[in-house]
């Protein structure tokens, strides 16, 4: 394969889920894919895909990429929707900057603050692709109710035009400023992100937008495979983000070996050989779109490091963690060894990926609910603050009477895609 060339999705649809390996295979598959060059930039934001607009008064819309209306036409219950449009090529819109979380922290990057003051932050992008889409417009006009996801192409068939066998994808990115990295190991795009102004060290007003040349630092690959509406739940790293908590994995001879804790060398979120008690600490908030220091700090970086390592307990000797934490290494170092040394997605990795034996879960049955793979998985970029959580924390659903739907934060507030004359 050429560096930075293109490479096949993988099939969700006739996904086999003998193993915790296919899992993991799948979430790399799906990342170098989403990642690959597509007509327009990278294959997320490209025909196919859509990008979703900050939440407004609970509210959340599609945005479309460029491509002609024809390809996303949908037919279904006599009504026709469009998904796509024939805008011209506009910037990626990567329009949000606090946290998932309730308290909507904001990450800053050290070289973002050195000098001081700070210049810039870490802005977050929602995506989803066009089976997402067309089945978020289908499920809330007067059809008979779709629980969860689709597993299988059965159900989209009829409605779906093409790309069927990715089933449903949801996405979230995180971007720092391009000019504060090496932006020869770094996926840029030009996107449009809330411009701010400095009002003093404590607090940040937004006014309007600009555009800048980001970089990617972190990706959640989220979908449905074959039995799974829970979804699959993975996400990828840039190595250079932050380093590990201790962690026990087994070497080449099949000794289990410690990796103890390191912040020597150079971090985009850890300042070098920053210690773990001063970091991850929430240094400002999103408060009405204003950012806003927190009790006693200024707007400025936090040392981060990465709490759970692969997803699982640091320091963890537990045989479970131990073979998780081998089977990621192994397979990350499996993938990129494929990739010749000048493809920019070798300086990604997977961190690890969650997912259940297909029960969605509740907010009362978590602890019960048997999650597998990495069940302490967080984003060091997406989820800094909340670490000690796991993706399922916060994407279940309130009850089993509850729509499976309810997993994905933004399905509820996405207004249709609206449709043709």
């Amino acid at each position: 394969m050429t560096a930075n060339g293109a490479v096949n999705p993988a099939n969700s649809a006739q996904f086999s889920d003998a193993n915790k390996c296919d899992f993991y295979k799948w979430a790399s598959q799906m990342f170098l894919w989403l990642t690959s060059p597509g007509a327009e930039g990278y294959v997320f934001n490209s025909l196919g895909f859509f990008d979703i607009s900050p939440s407004v008064n609970g509210q959340r819309f599609f945005i479309t990429n460029p491509g002609p209306t024809a390809p996303g036409k949908m037919a279904s219950n006599n009504n026709t929707y469009a998904v796509h449009s024939t805008k011209p090529r506009v910037p990626e819109v990567i329009g949000e900057f606090g946290q998932a979380g309730s308290t909507n922290g904001v990450l800053i990057p050290q070289a973002a603050c050195s000098p001081t003051p700070c210049t810039s932050l870490v802005y977050y992008g929602v995506h989803v692709n066009n089976n997402y889409a067309v089945f978020a417009t289908v499920l809330k006009e007067p059809l008979p109710v779709v629980p969860s996801f689709p597993t299988t192409t059965s159900v989209p068939a009829r409605v779906f035009p093409k790309s069927t066998d990715t089933l449903m994808m949801e996405l979230k990115t995180s971007w720092v400023d391009a000019s504060i990295v090496n932006v020869a190991d770094y996926l840029t795009i030009n996107a449009t992100v809330p411009k701010f102004i400095k009002v003093t060290d404590k607090k940040w007003t937004t006014s309007g937008t600009v555009t800048k040349k980001l970089a990617l630092v972190g990706m959640h690959v989220v979908g449905t495979v074959k039995g799974h509406p829970e979804m699959v739940w993975a996400t990828f790293e840039h190595k250079g983000n932050a380093p590990f908590d201790s962690y026990y994995y087994k070497n080449a001879s099949d000794a289990v070996t410690k990796k103890p804790y390191s912040s020597a060398g150079n971090w985009t979120f850890m300042a070098t050989n920053g210690t773990k008690a001063s970091a991850n600490i929430e240094m400002a908030t999103v408060i009405n779109d204003d950012i806003i220091a927190t009790k006693g700090n200024t707007i400025s970086a936090s040392n981060t490091y990465i709490m759970n390592p692969w997803g699982s307990l640091p320091d963890s000797k537990n045989t479970k963690d131990v073979n998780n934490n081998t089977l990621i290494i192994s397979l990350n170092h499996s993938v990129l060894k494929q990739l010749k040394s000048t493809d920019k997605r070798v300086n990604y990795i997977q961190t690890g990926a969650v997912w259940t034996d297909g029960t969605i879960p509740t907010f009362n049955n978590i602890p019960d609910t048997p999650l597998i793979g990495s069940t302490h998985l967080a984003n060091s970029t997406l989820e800094t603050y909340k670490q000690k959580d796991n993706c399922f924390s916060c994407h279940s659903i309130n009850n089993q009477a509850s729509a499976g739907v309810g997993i994905s934060h933004i399905f509820d507030a996405l207004q249709p895609g609206g449709r043709l004359p």
